[in-house]
């Protein structure tokens, strides 16, 4: 019986230790209260307005850079519209706390769905790149209006820095450049109004809150991982049942089961903490610098921000790890030493009653 409890040991140990880090990932990445606090110490928001010129020329479109490794104006002046003045707008309107506002939003919606299996809570993400789109446009209107009118036809061009046209209101303008580039008036004239409302309230159905087709990965990916994750708080329970079980067949009376359940525990903890701390200190950042060295976008993004966020989240789930390794081995020490000594009790009394 005692070779069959080891045997069954031996077997379930993997599973052991995917319940454990199962356990640790659900307190820390998993947990969407954990990815918030973590984007708010590591001042993510900051650092992404402070950077928005190297994000935006991938949102706001074209990649032009002067040498300075500033988006570039054209210098034909053939859009009026530029890259770099819609930028400096939206970076006007996208302030560190609305981007950690609607950041947020969408961190308690879509966190407790895909890792919980709760229903996915709708984030209008419709209302708020309209509020953008609308913010750069009065920015630009702005300008437009202040401009003196032209004397003669010939002397406007369309940097919107010289004149504007008599009779031509900003609206106007707008749908001239639209029918000029897009051949429509309904395209919008920045690809920040072209993010799907993946999110709305109009687009997911109350009996199946899954996003619609533009999602149809992340739907998939949580149908299949909802229902685990969402148990990783019964794992546990489930494991020490187990293991009480297998400590009962190899001990062969209840008496003896807590020092065995003692062993199986501290073995089990110590062999989680030994591979966490190989995964965490070791093979982890081996990953970490090697994608680090293959990224070649998004530099300061990456150096300031990523790198920074990955090590710490790195290295809170190993902390995690070893509250989690070290709680069990306490636990299984608890139950050694405790089983030692009520032993050695009830044998003096027995002595003593001899």
């Amino acid at each position: 019986m005692k070779a069959i409890s080891i045997i069954l040991y031996i077997f379930i140990l993997p599973l052991a230790i995917f319940v454990l880090s199962s356990f640790s990932l659900k307190l820390t990445v998993l947990n969407a209260n954990f990815i918030k606090k973590e984007l708010k110490s590591e001042h993510a928001y900051q650092i992404i307005y402070n950077n928005f010129s190297e994000i935006g020329t991938q949102v706001v479109g074209g990649g032009e850079k002067d040498a300075g490794g500033v988006p570039a104006v054209h210098a034909d002046n053939s859009n009026p519209f530029s890259q770099a003045d819609t930028i400096a707008f939206a970076k006007n309107i996208l302030t560190p706390q609305l981007m950690q506002k609607e950041t947020e939003s969408f961190i308690d919606s879509v966190w407790p769905w895909l890792f919980s299996g709760k229903k996915l809570v709708p984030v209008a993400a419709g209302g708020s790149k309209t509020s953008i789109y609308n913010g750069i446009m009065n920015q630009f209107k702005a300008r437009y209006d202040a401009l003196p009118v032209c004397a003669y036809p010939g002397q406007f061009n369309l940097s919107l820095k010289t004149c504007r046209l008599s009779g031509v209101s900003f609206d106007n303008f707008v749908k001239q450049i639209q029918m000029q580039n897009f051949g429509n008036t309904a395209t919008p004239l920045f690809t920040v109004n072209n993010i799907p409302d993946n999110f709305d309230t109009s687009q997911v159905t109350p009996n199946n809150p899954k996003p619609n087709n533009n999602f149809q990965n992340i739907s998939g990916i949580q149908s299949w991982l909802a229902p685990i994750t969402k148990n990783f708080y019964f794992l546990p329970a489930i494991l020490f049942i187990i293991l009480v079980l297998l400590a009962r067949l190899f001990a062969g009376a209840w008496k003896k089961m807590p020092i065995v359940l003692g062993v199986y525990l501290t073995i089990l903890a110590g062999i989680f903490l030994a591979l966490s701390l190989i995964a965490n200190n070791l093979v982890l950042p081996w990953l970490l610098n090697f994608a680090n060295q293959k990224i070649t976008t998004l530099l300061n993004i990456k150096n300031q921000l990523i790198v920074p966020l990955a090590k710490d989240i790195i290295a809170r789930v190993g902390g995690m790890d070893e509250i989690i390794s070290f709680s069990i081995i306490g636990l299984g020490l608890t139950l050694i030493v405790g089983q030692l000594v009520l032993h050695k009790l009830f044998s003096r009394k027995a002595e003593v009653a001899g």
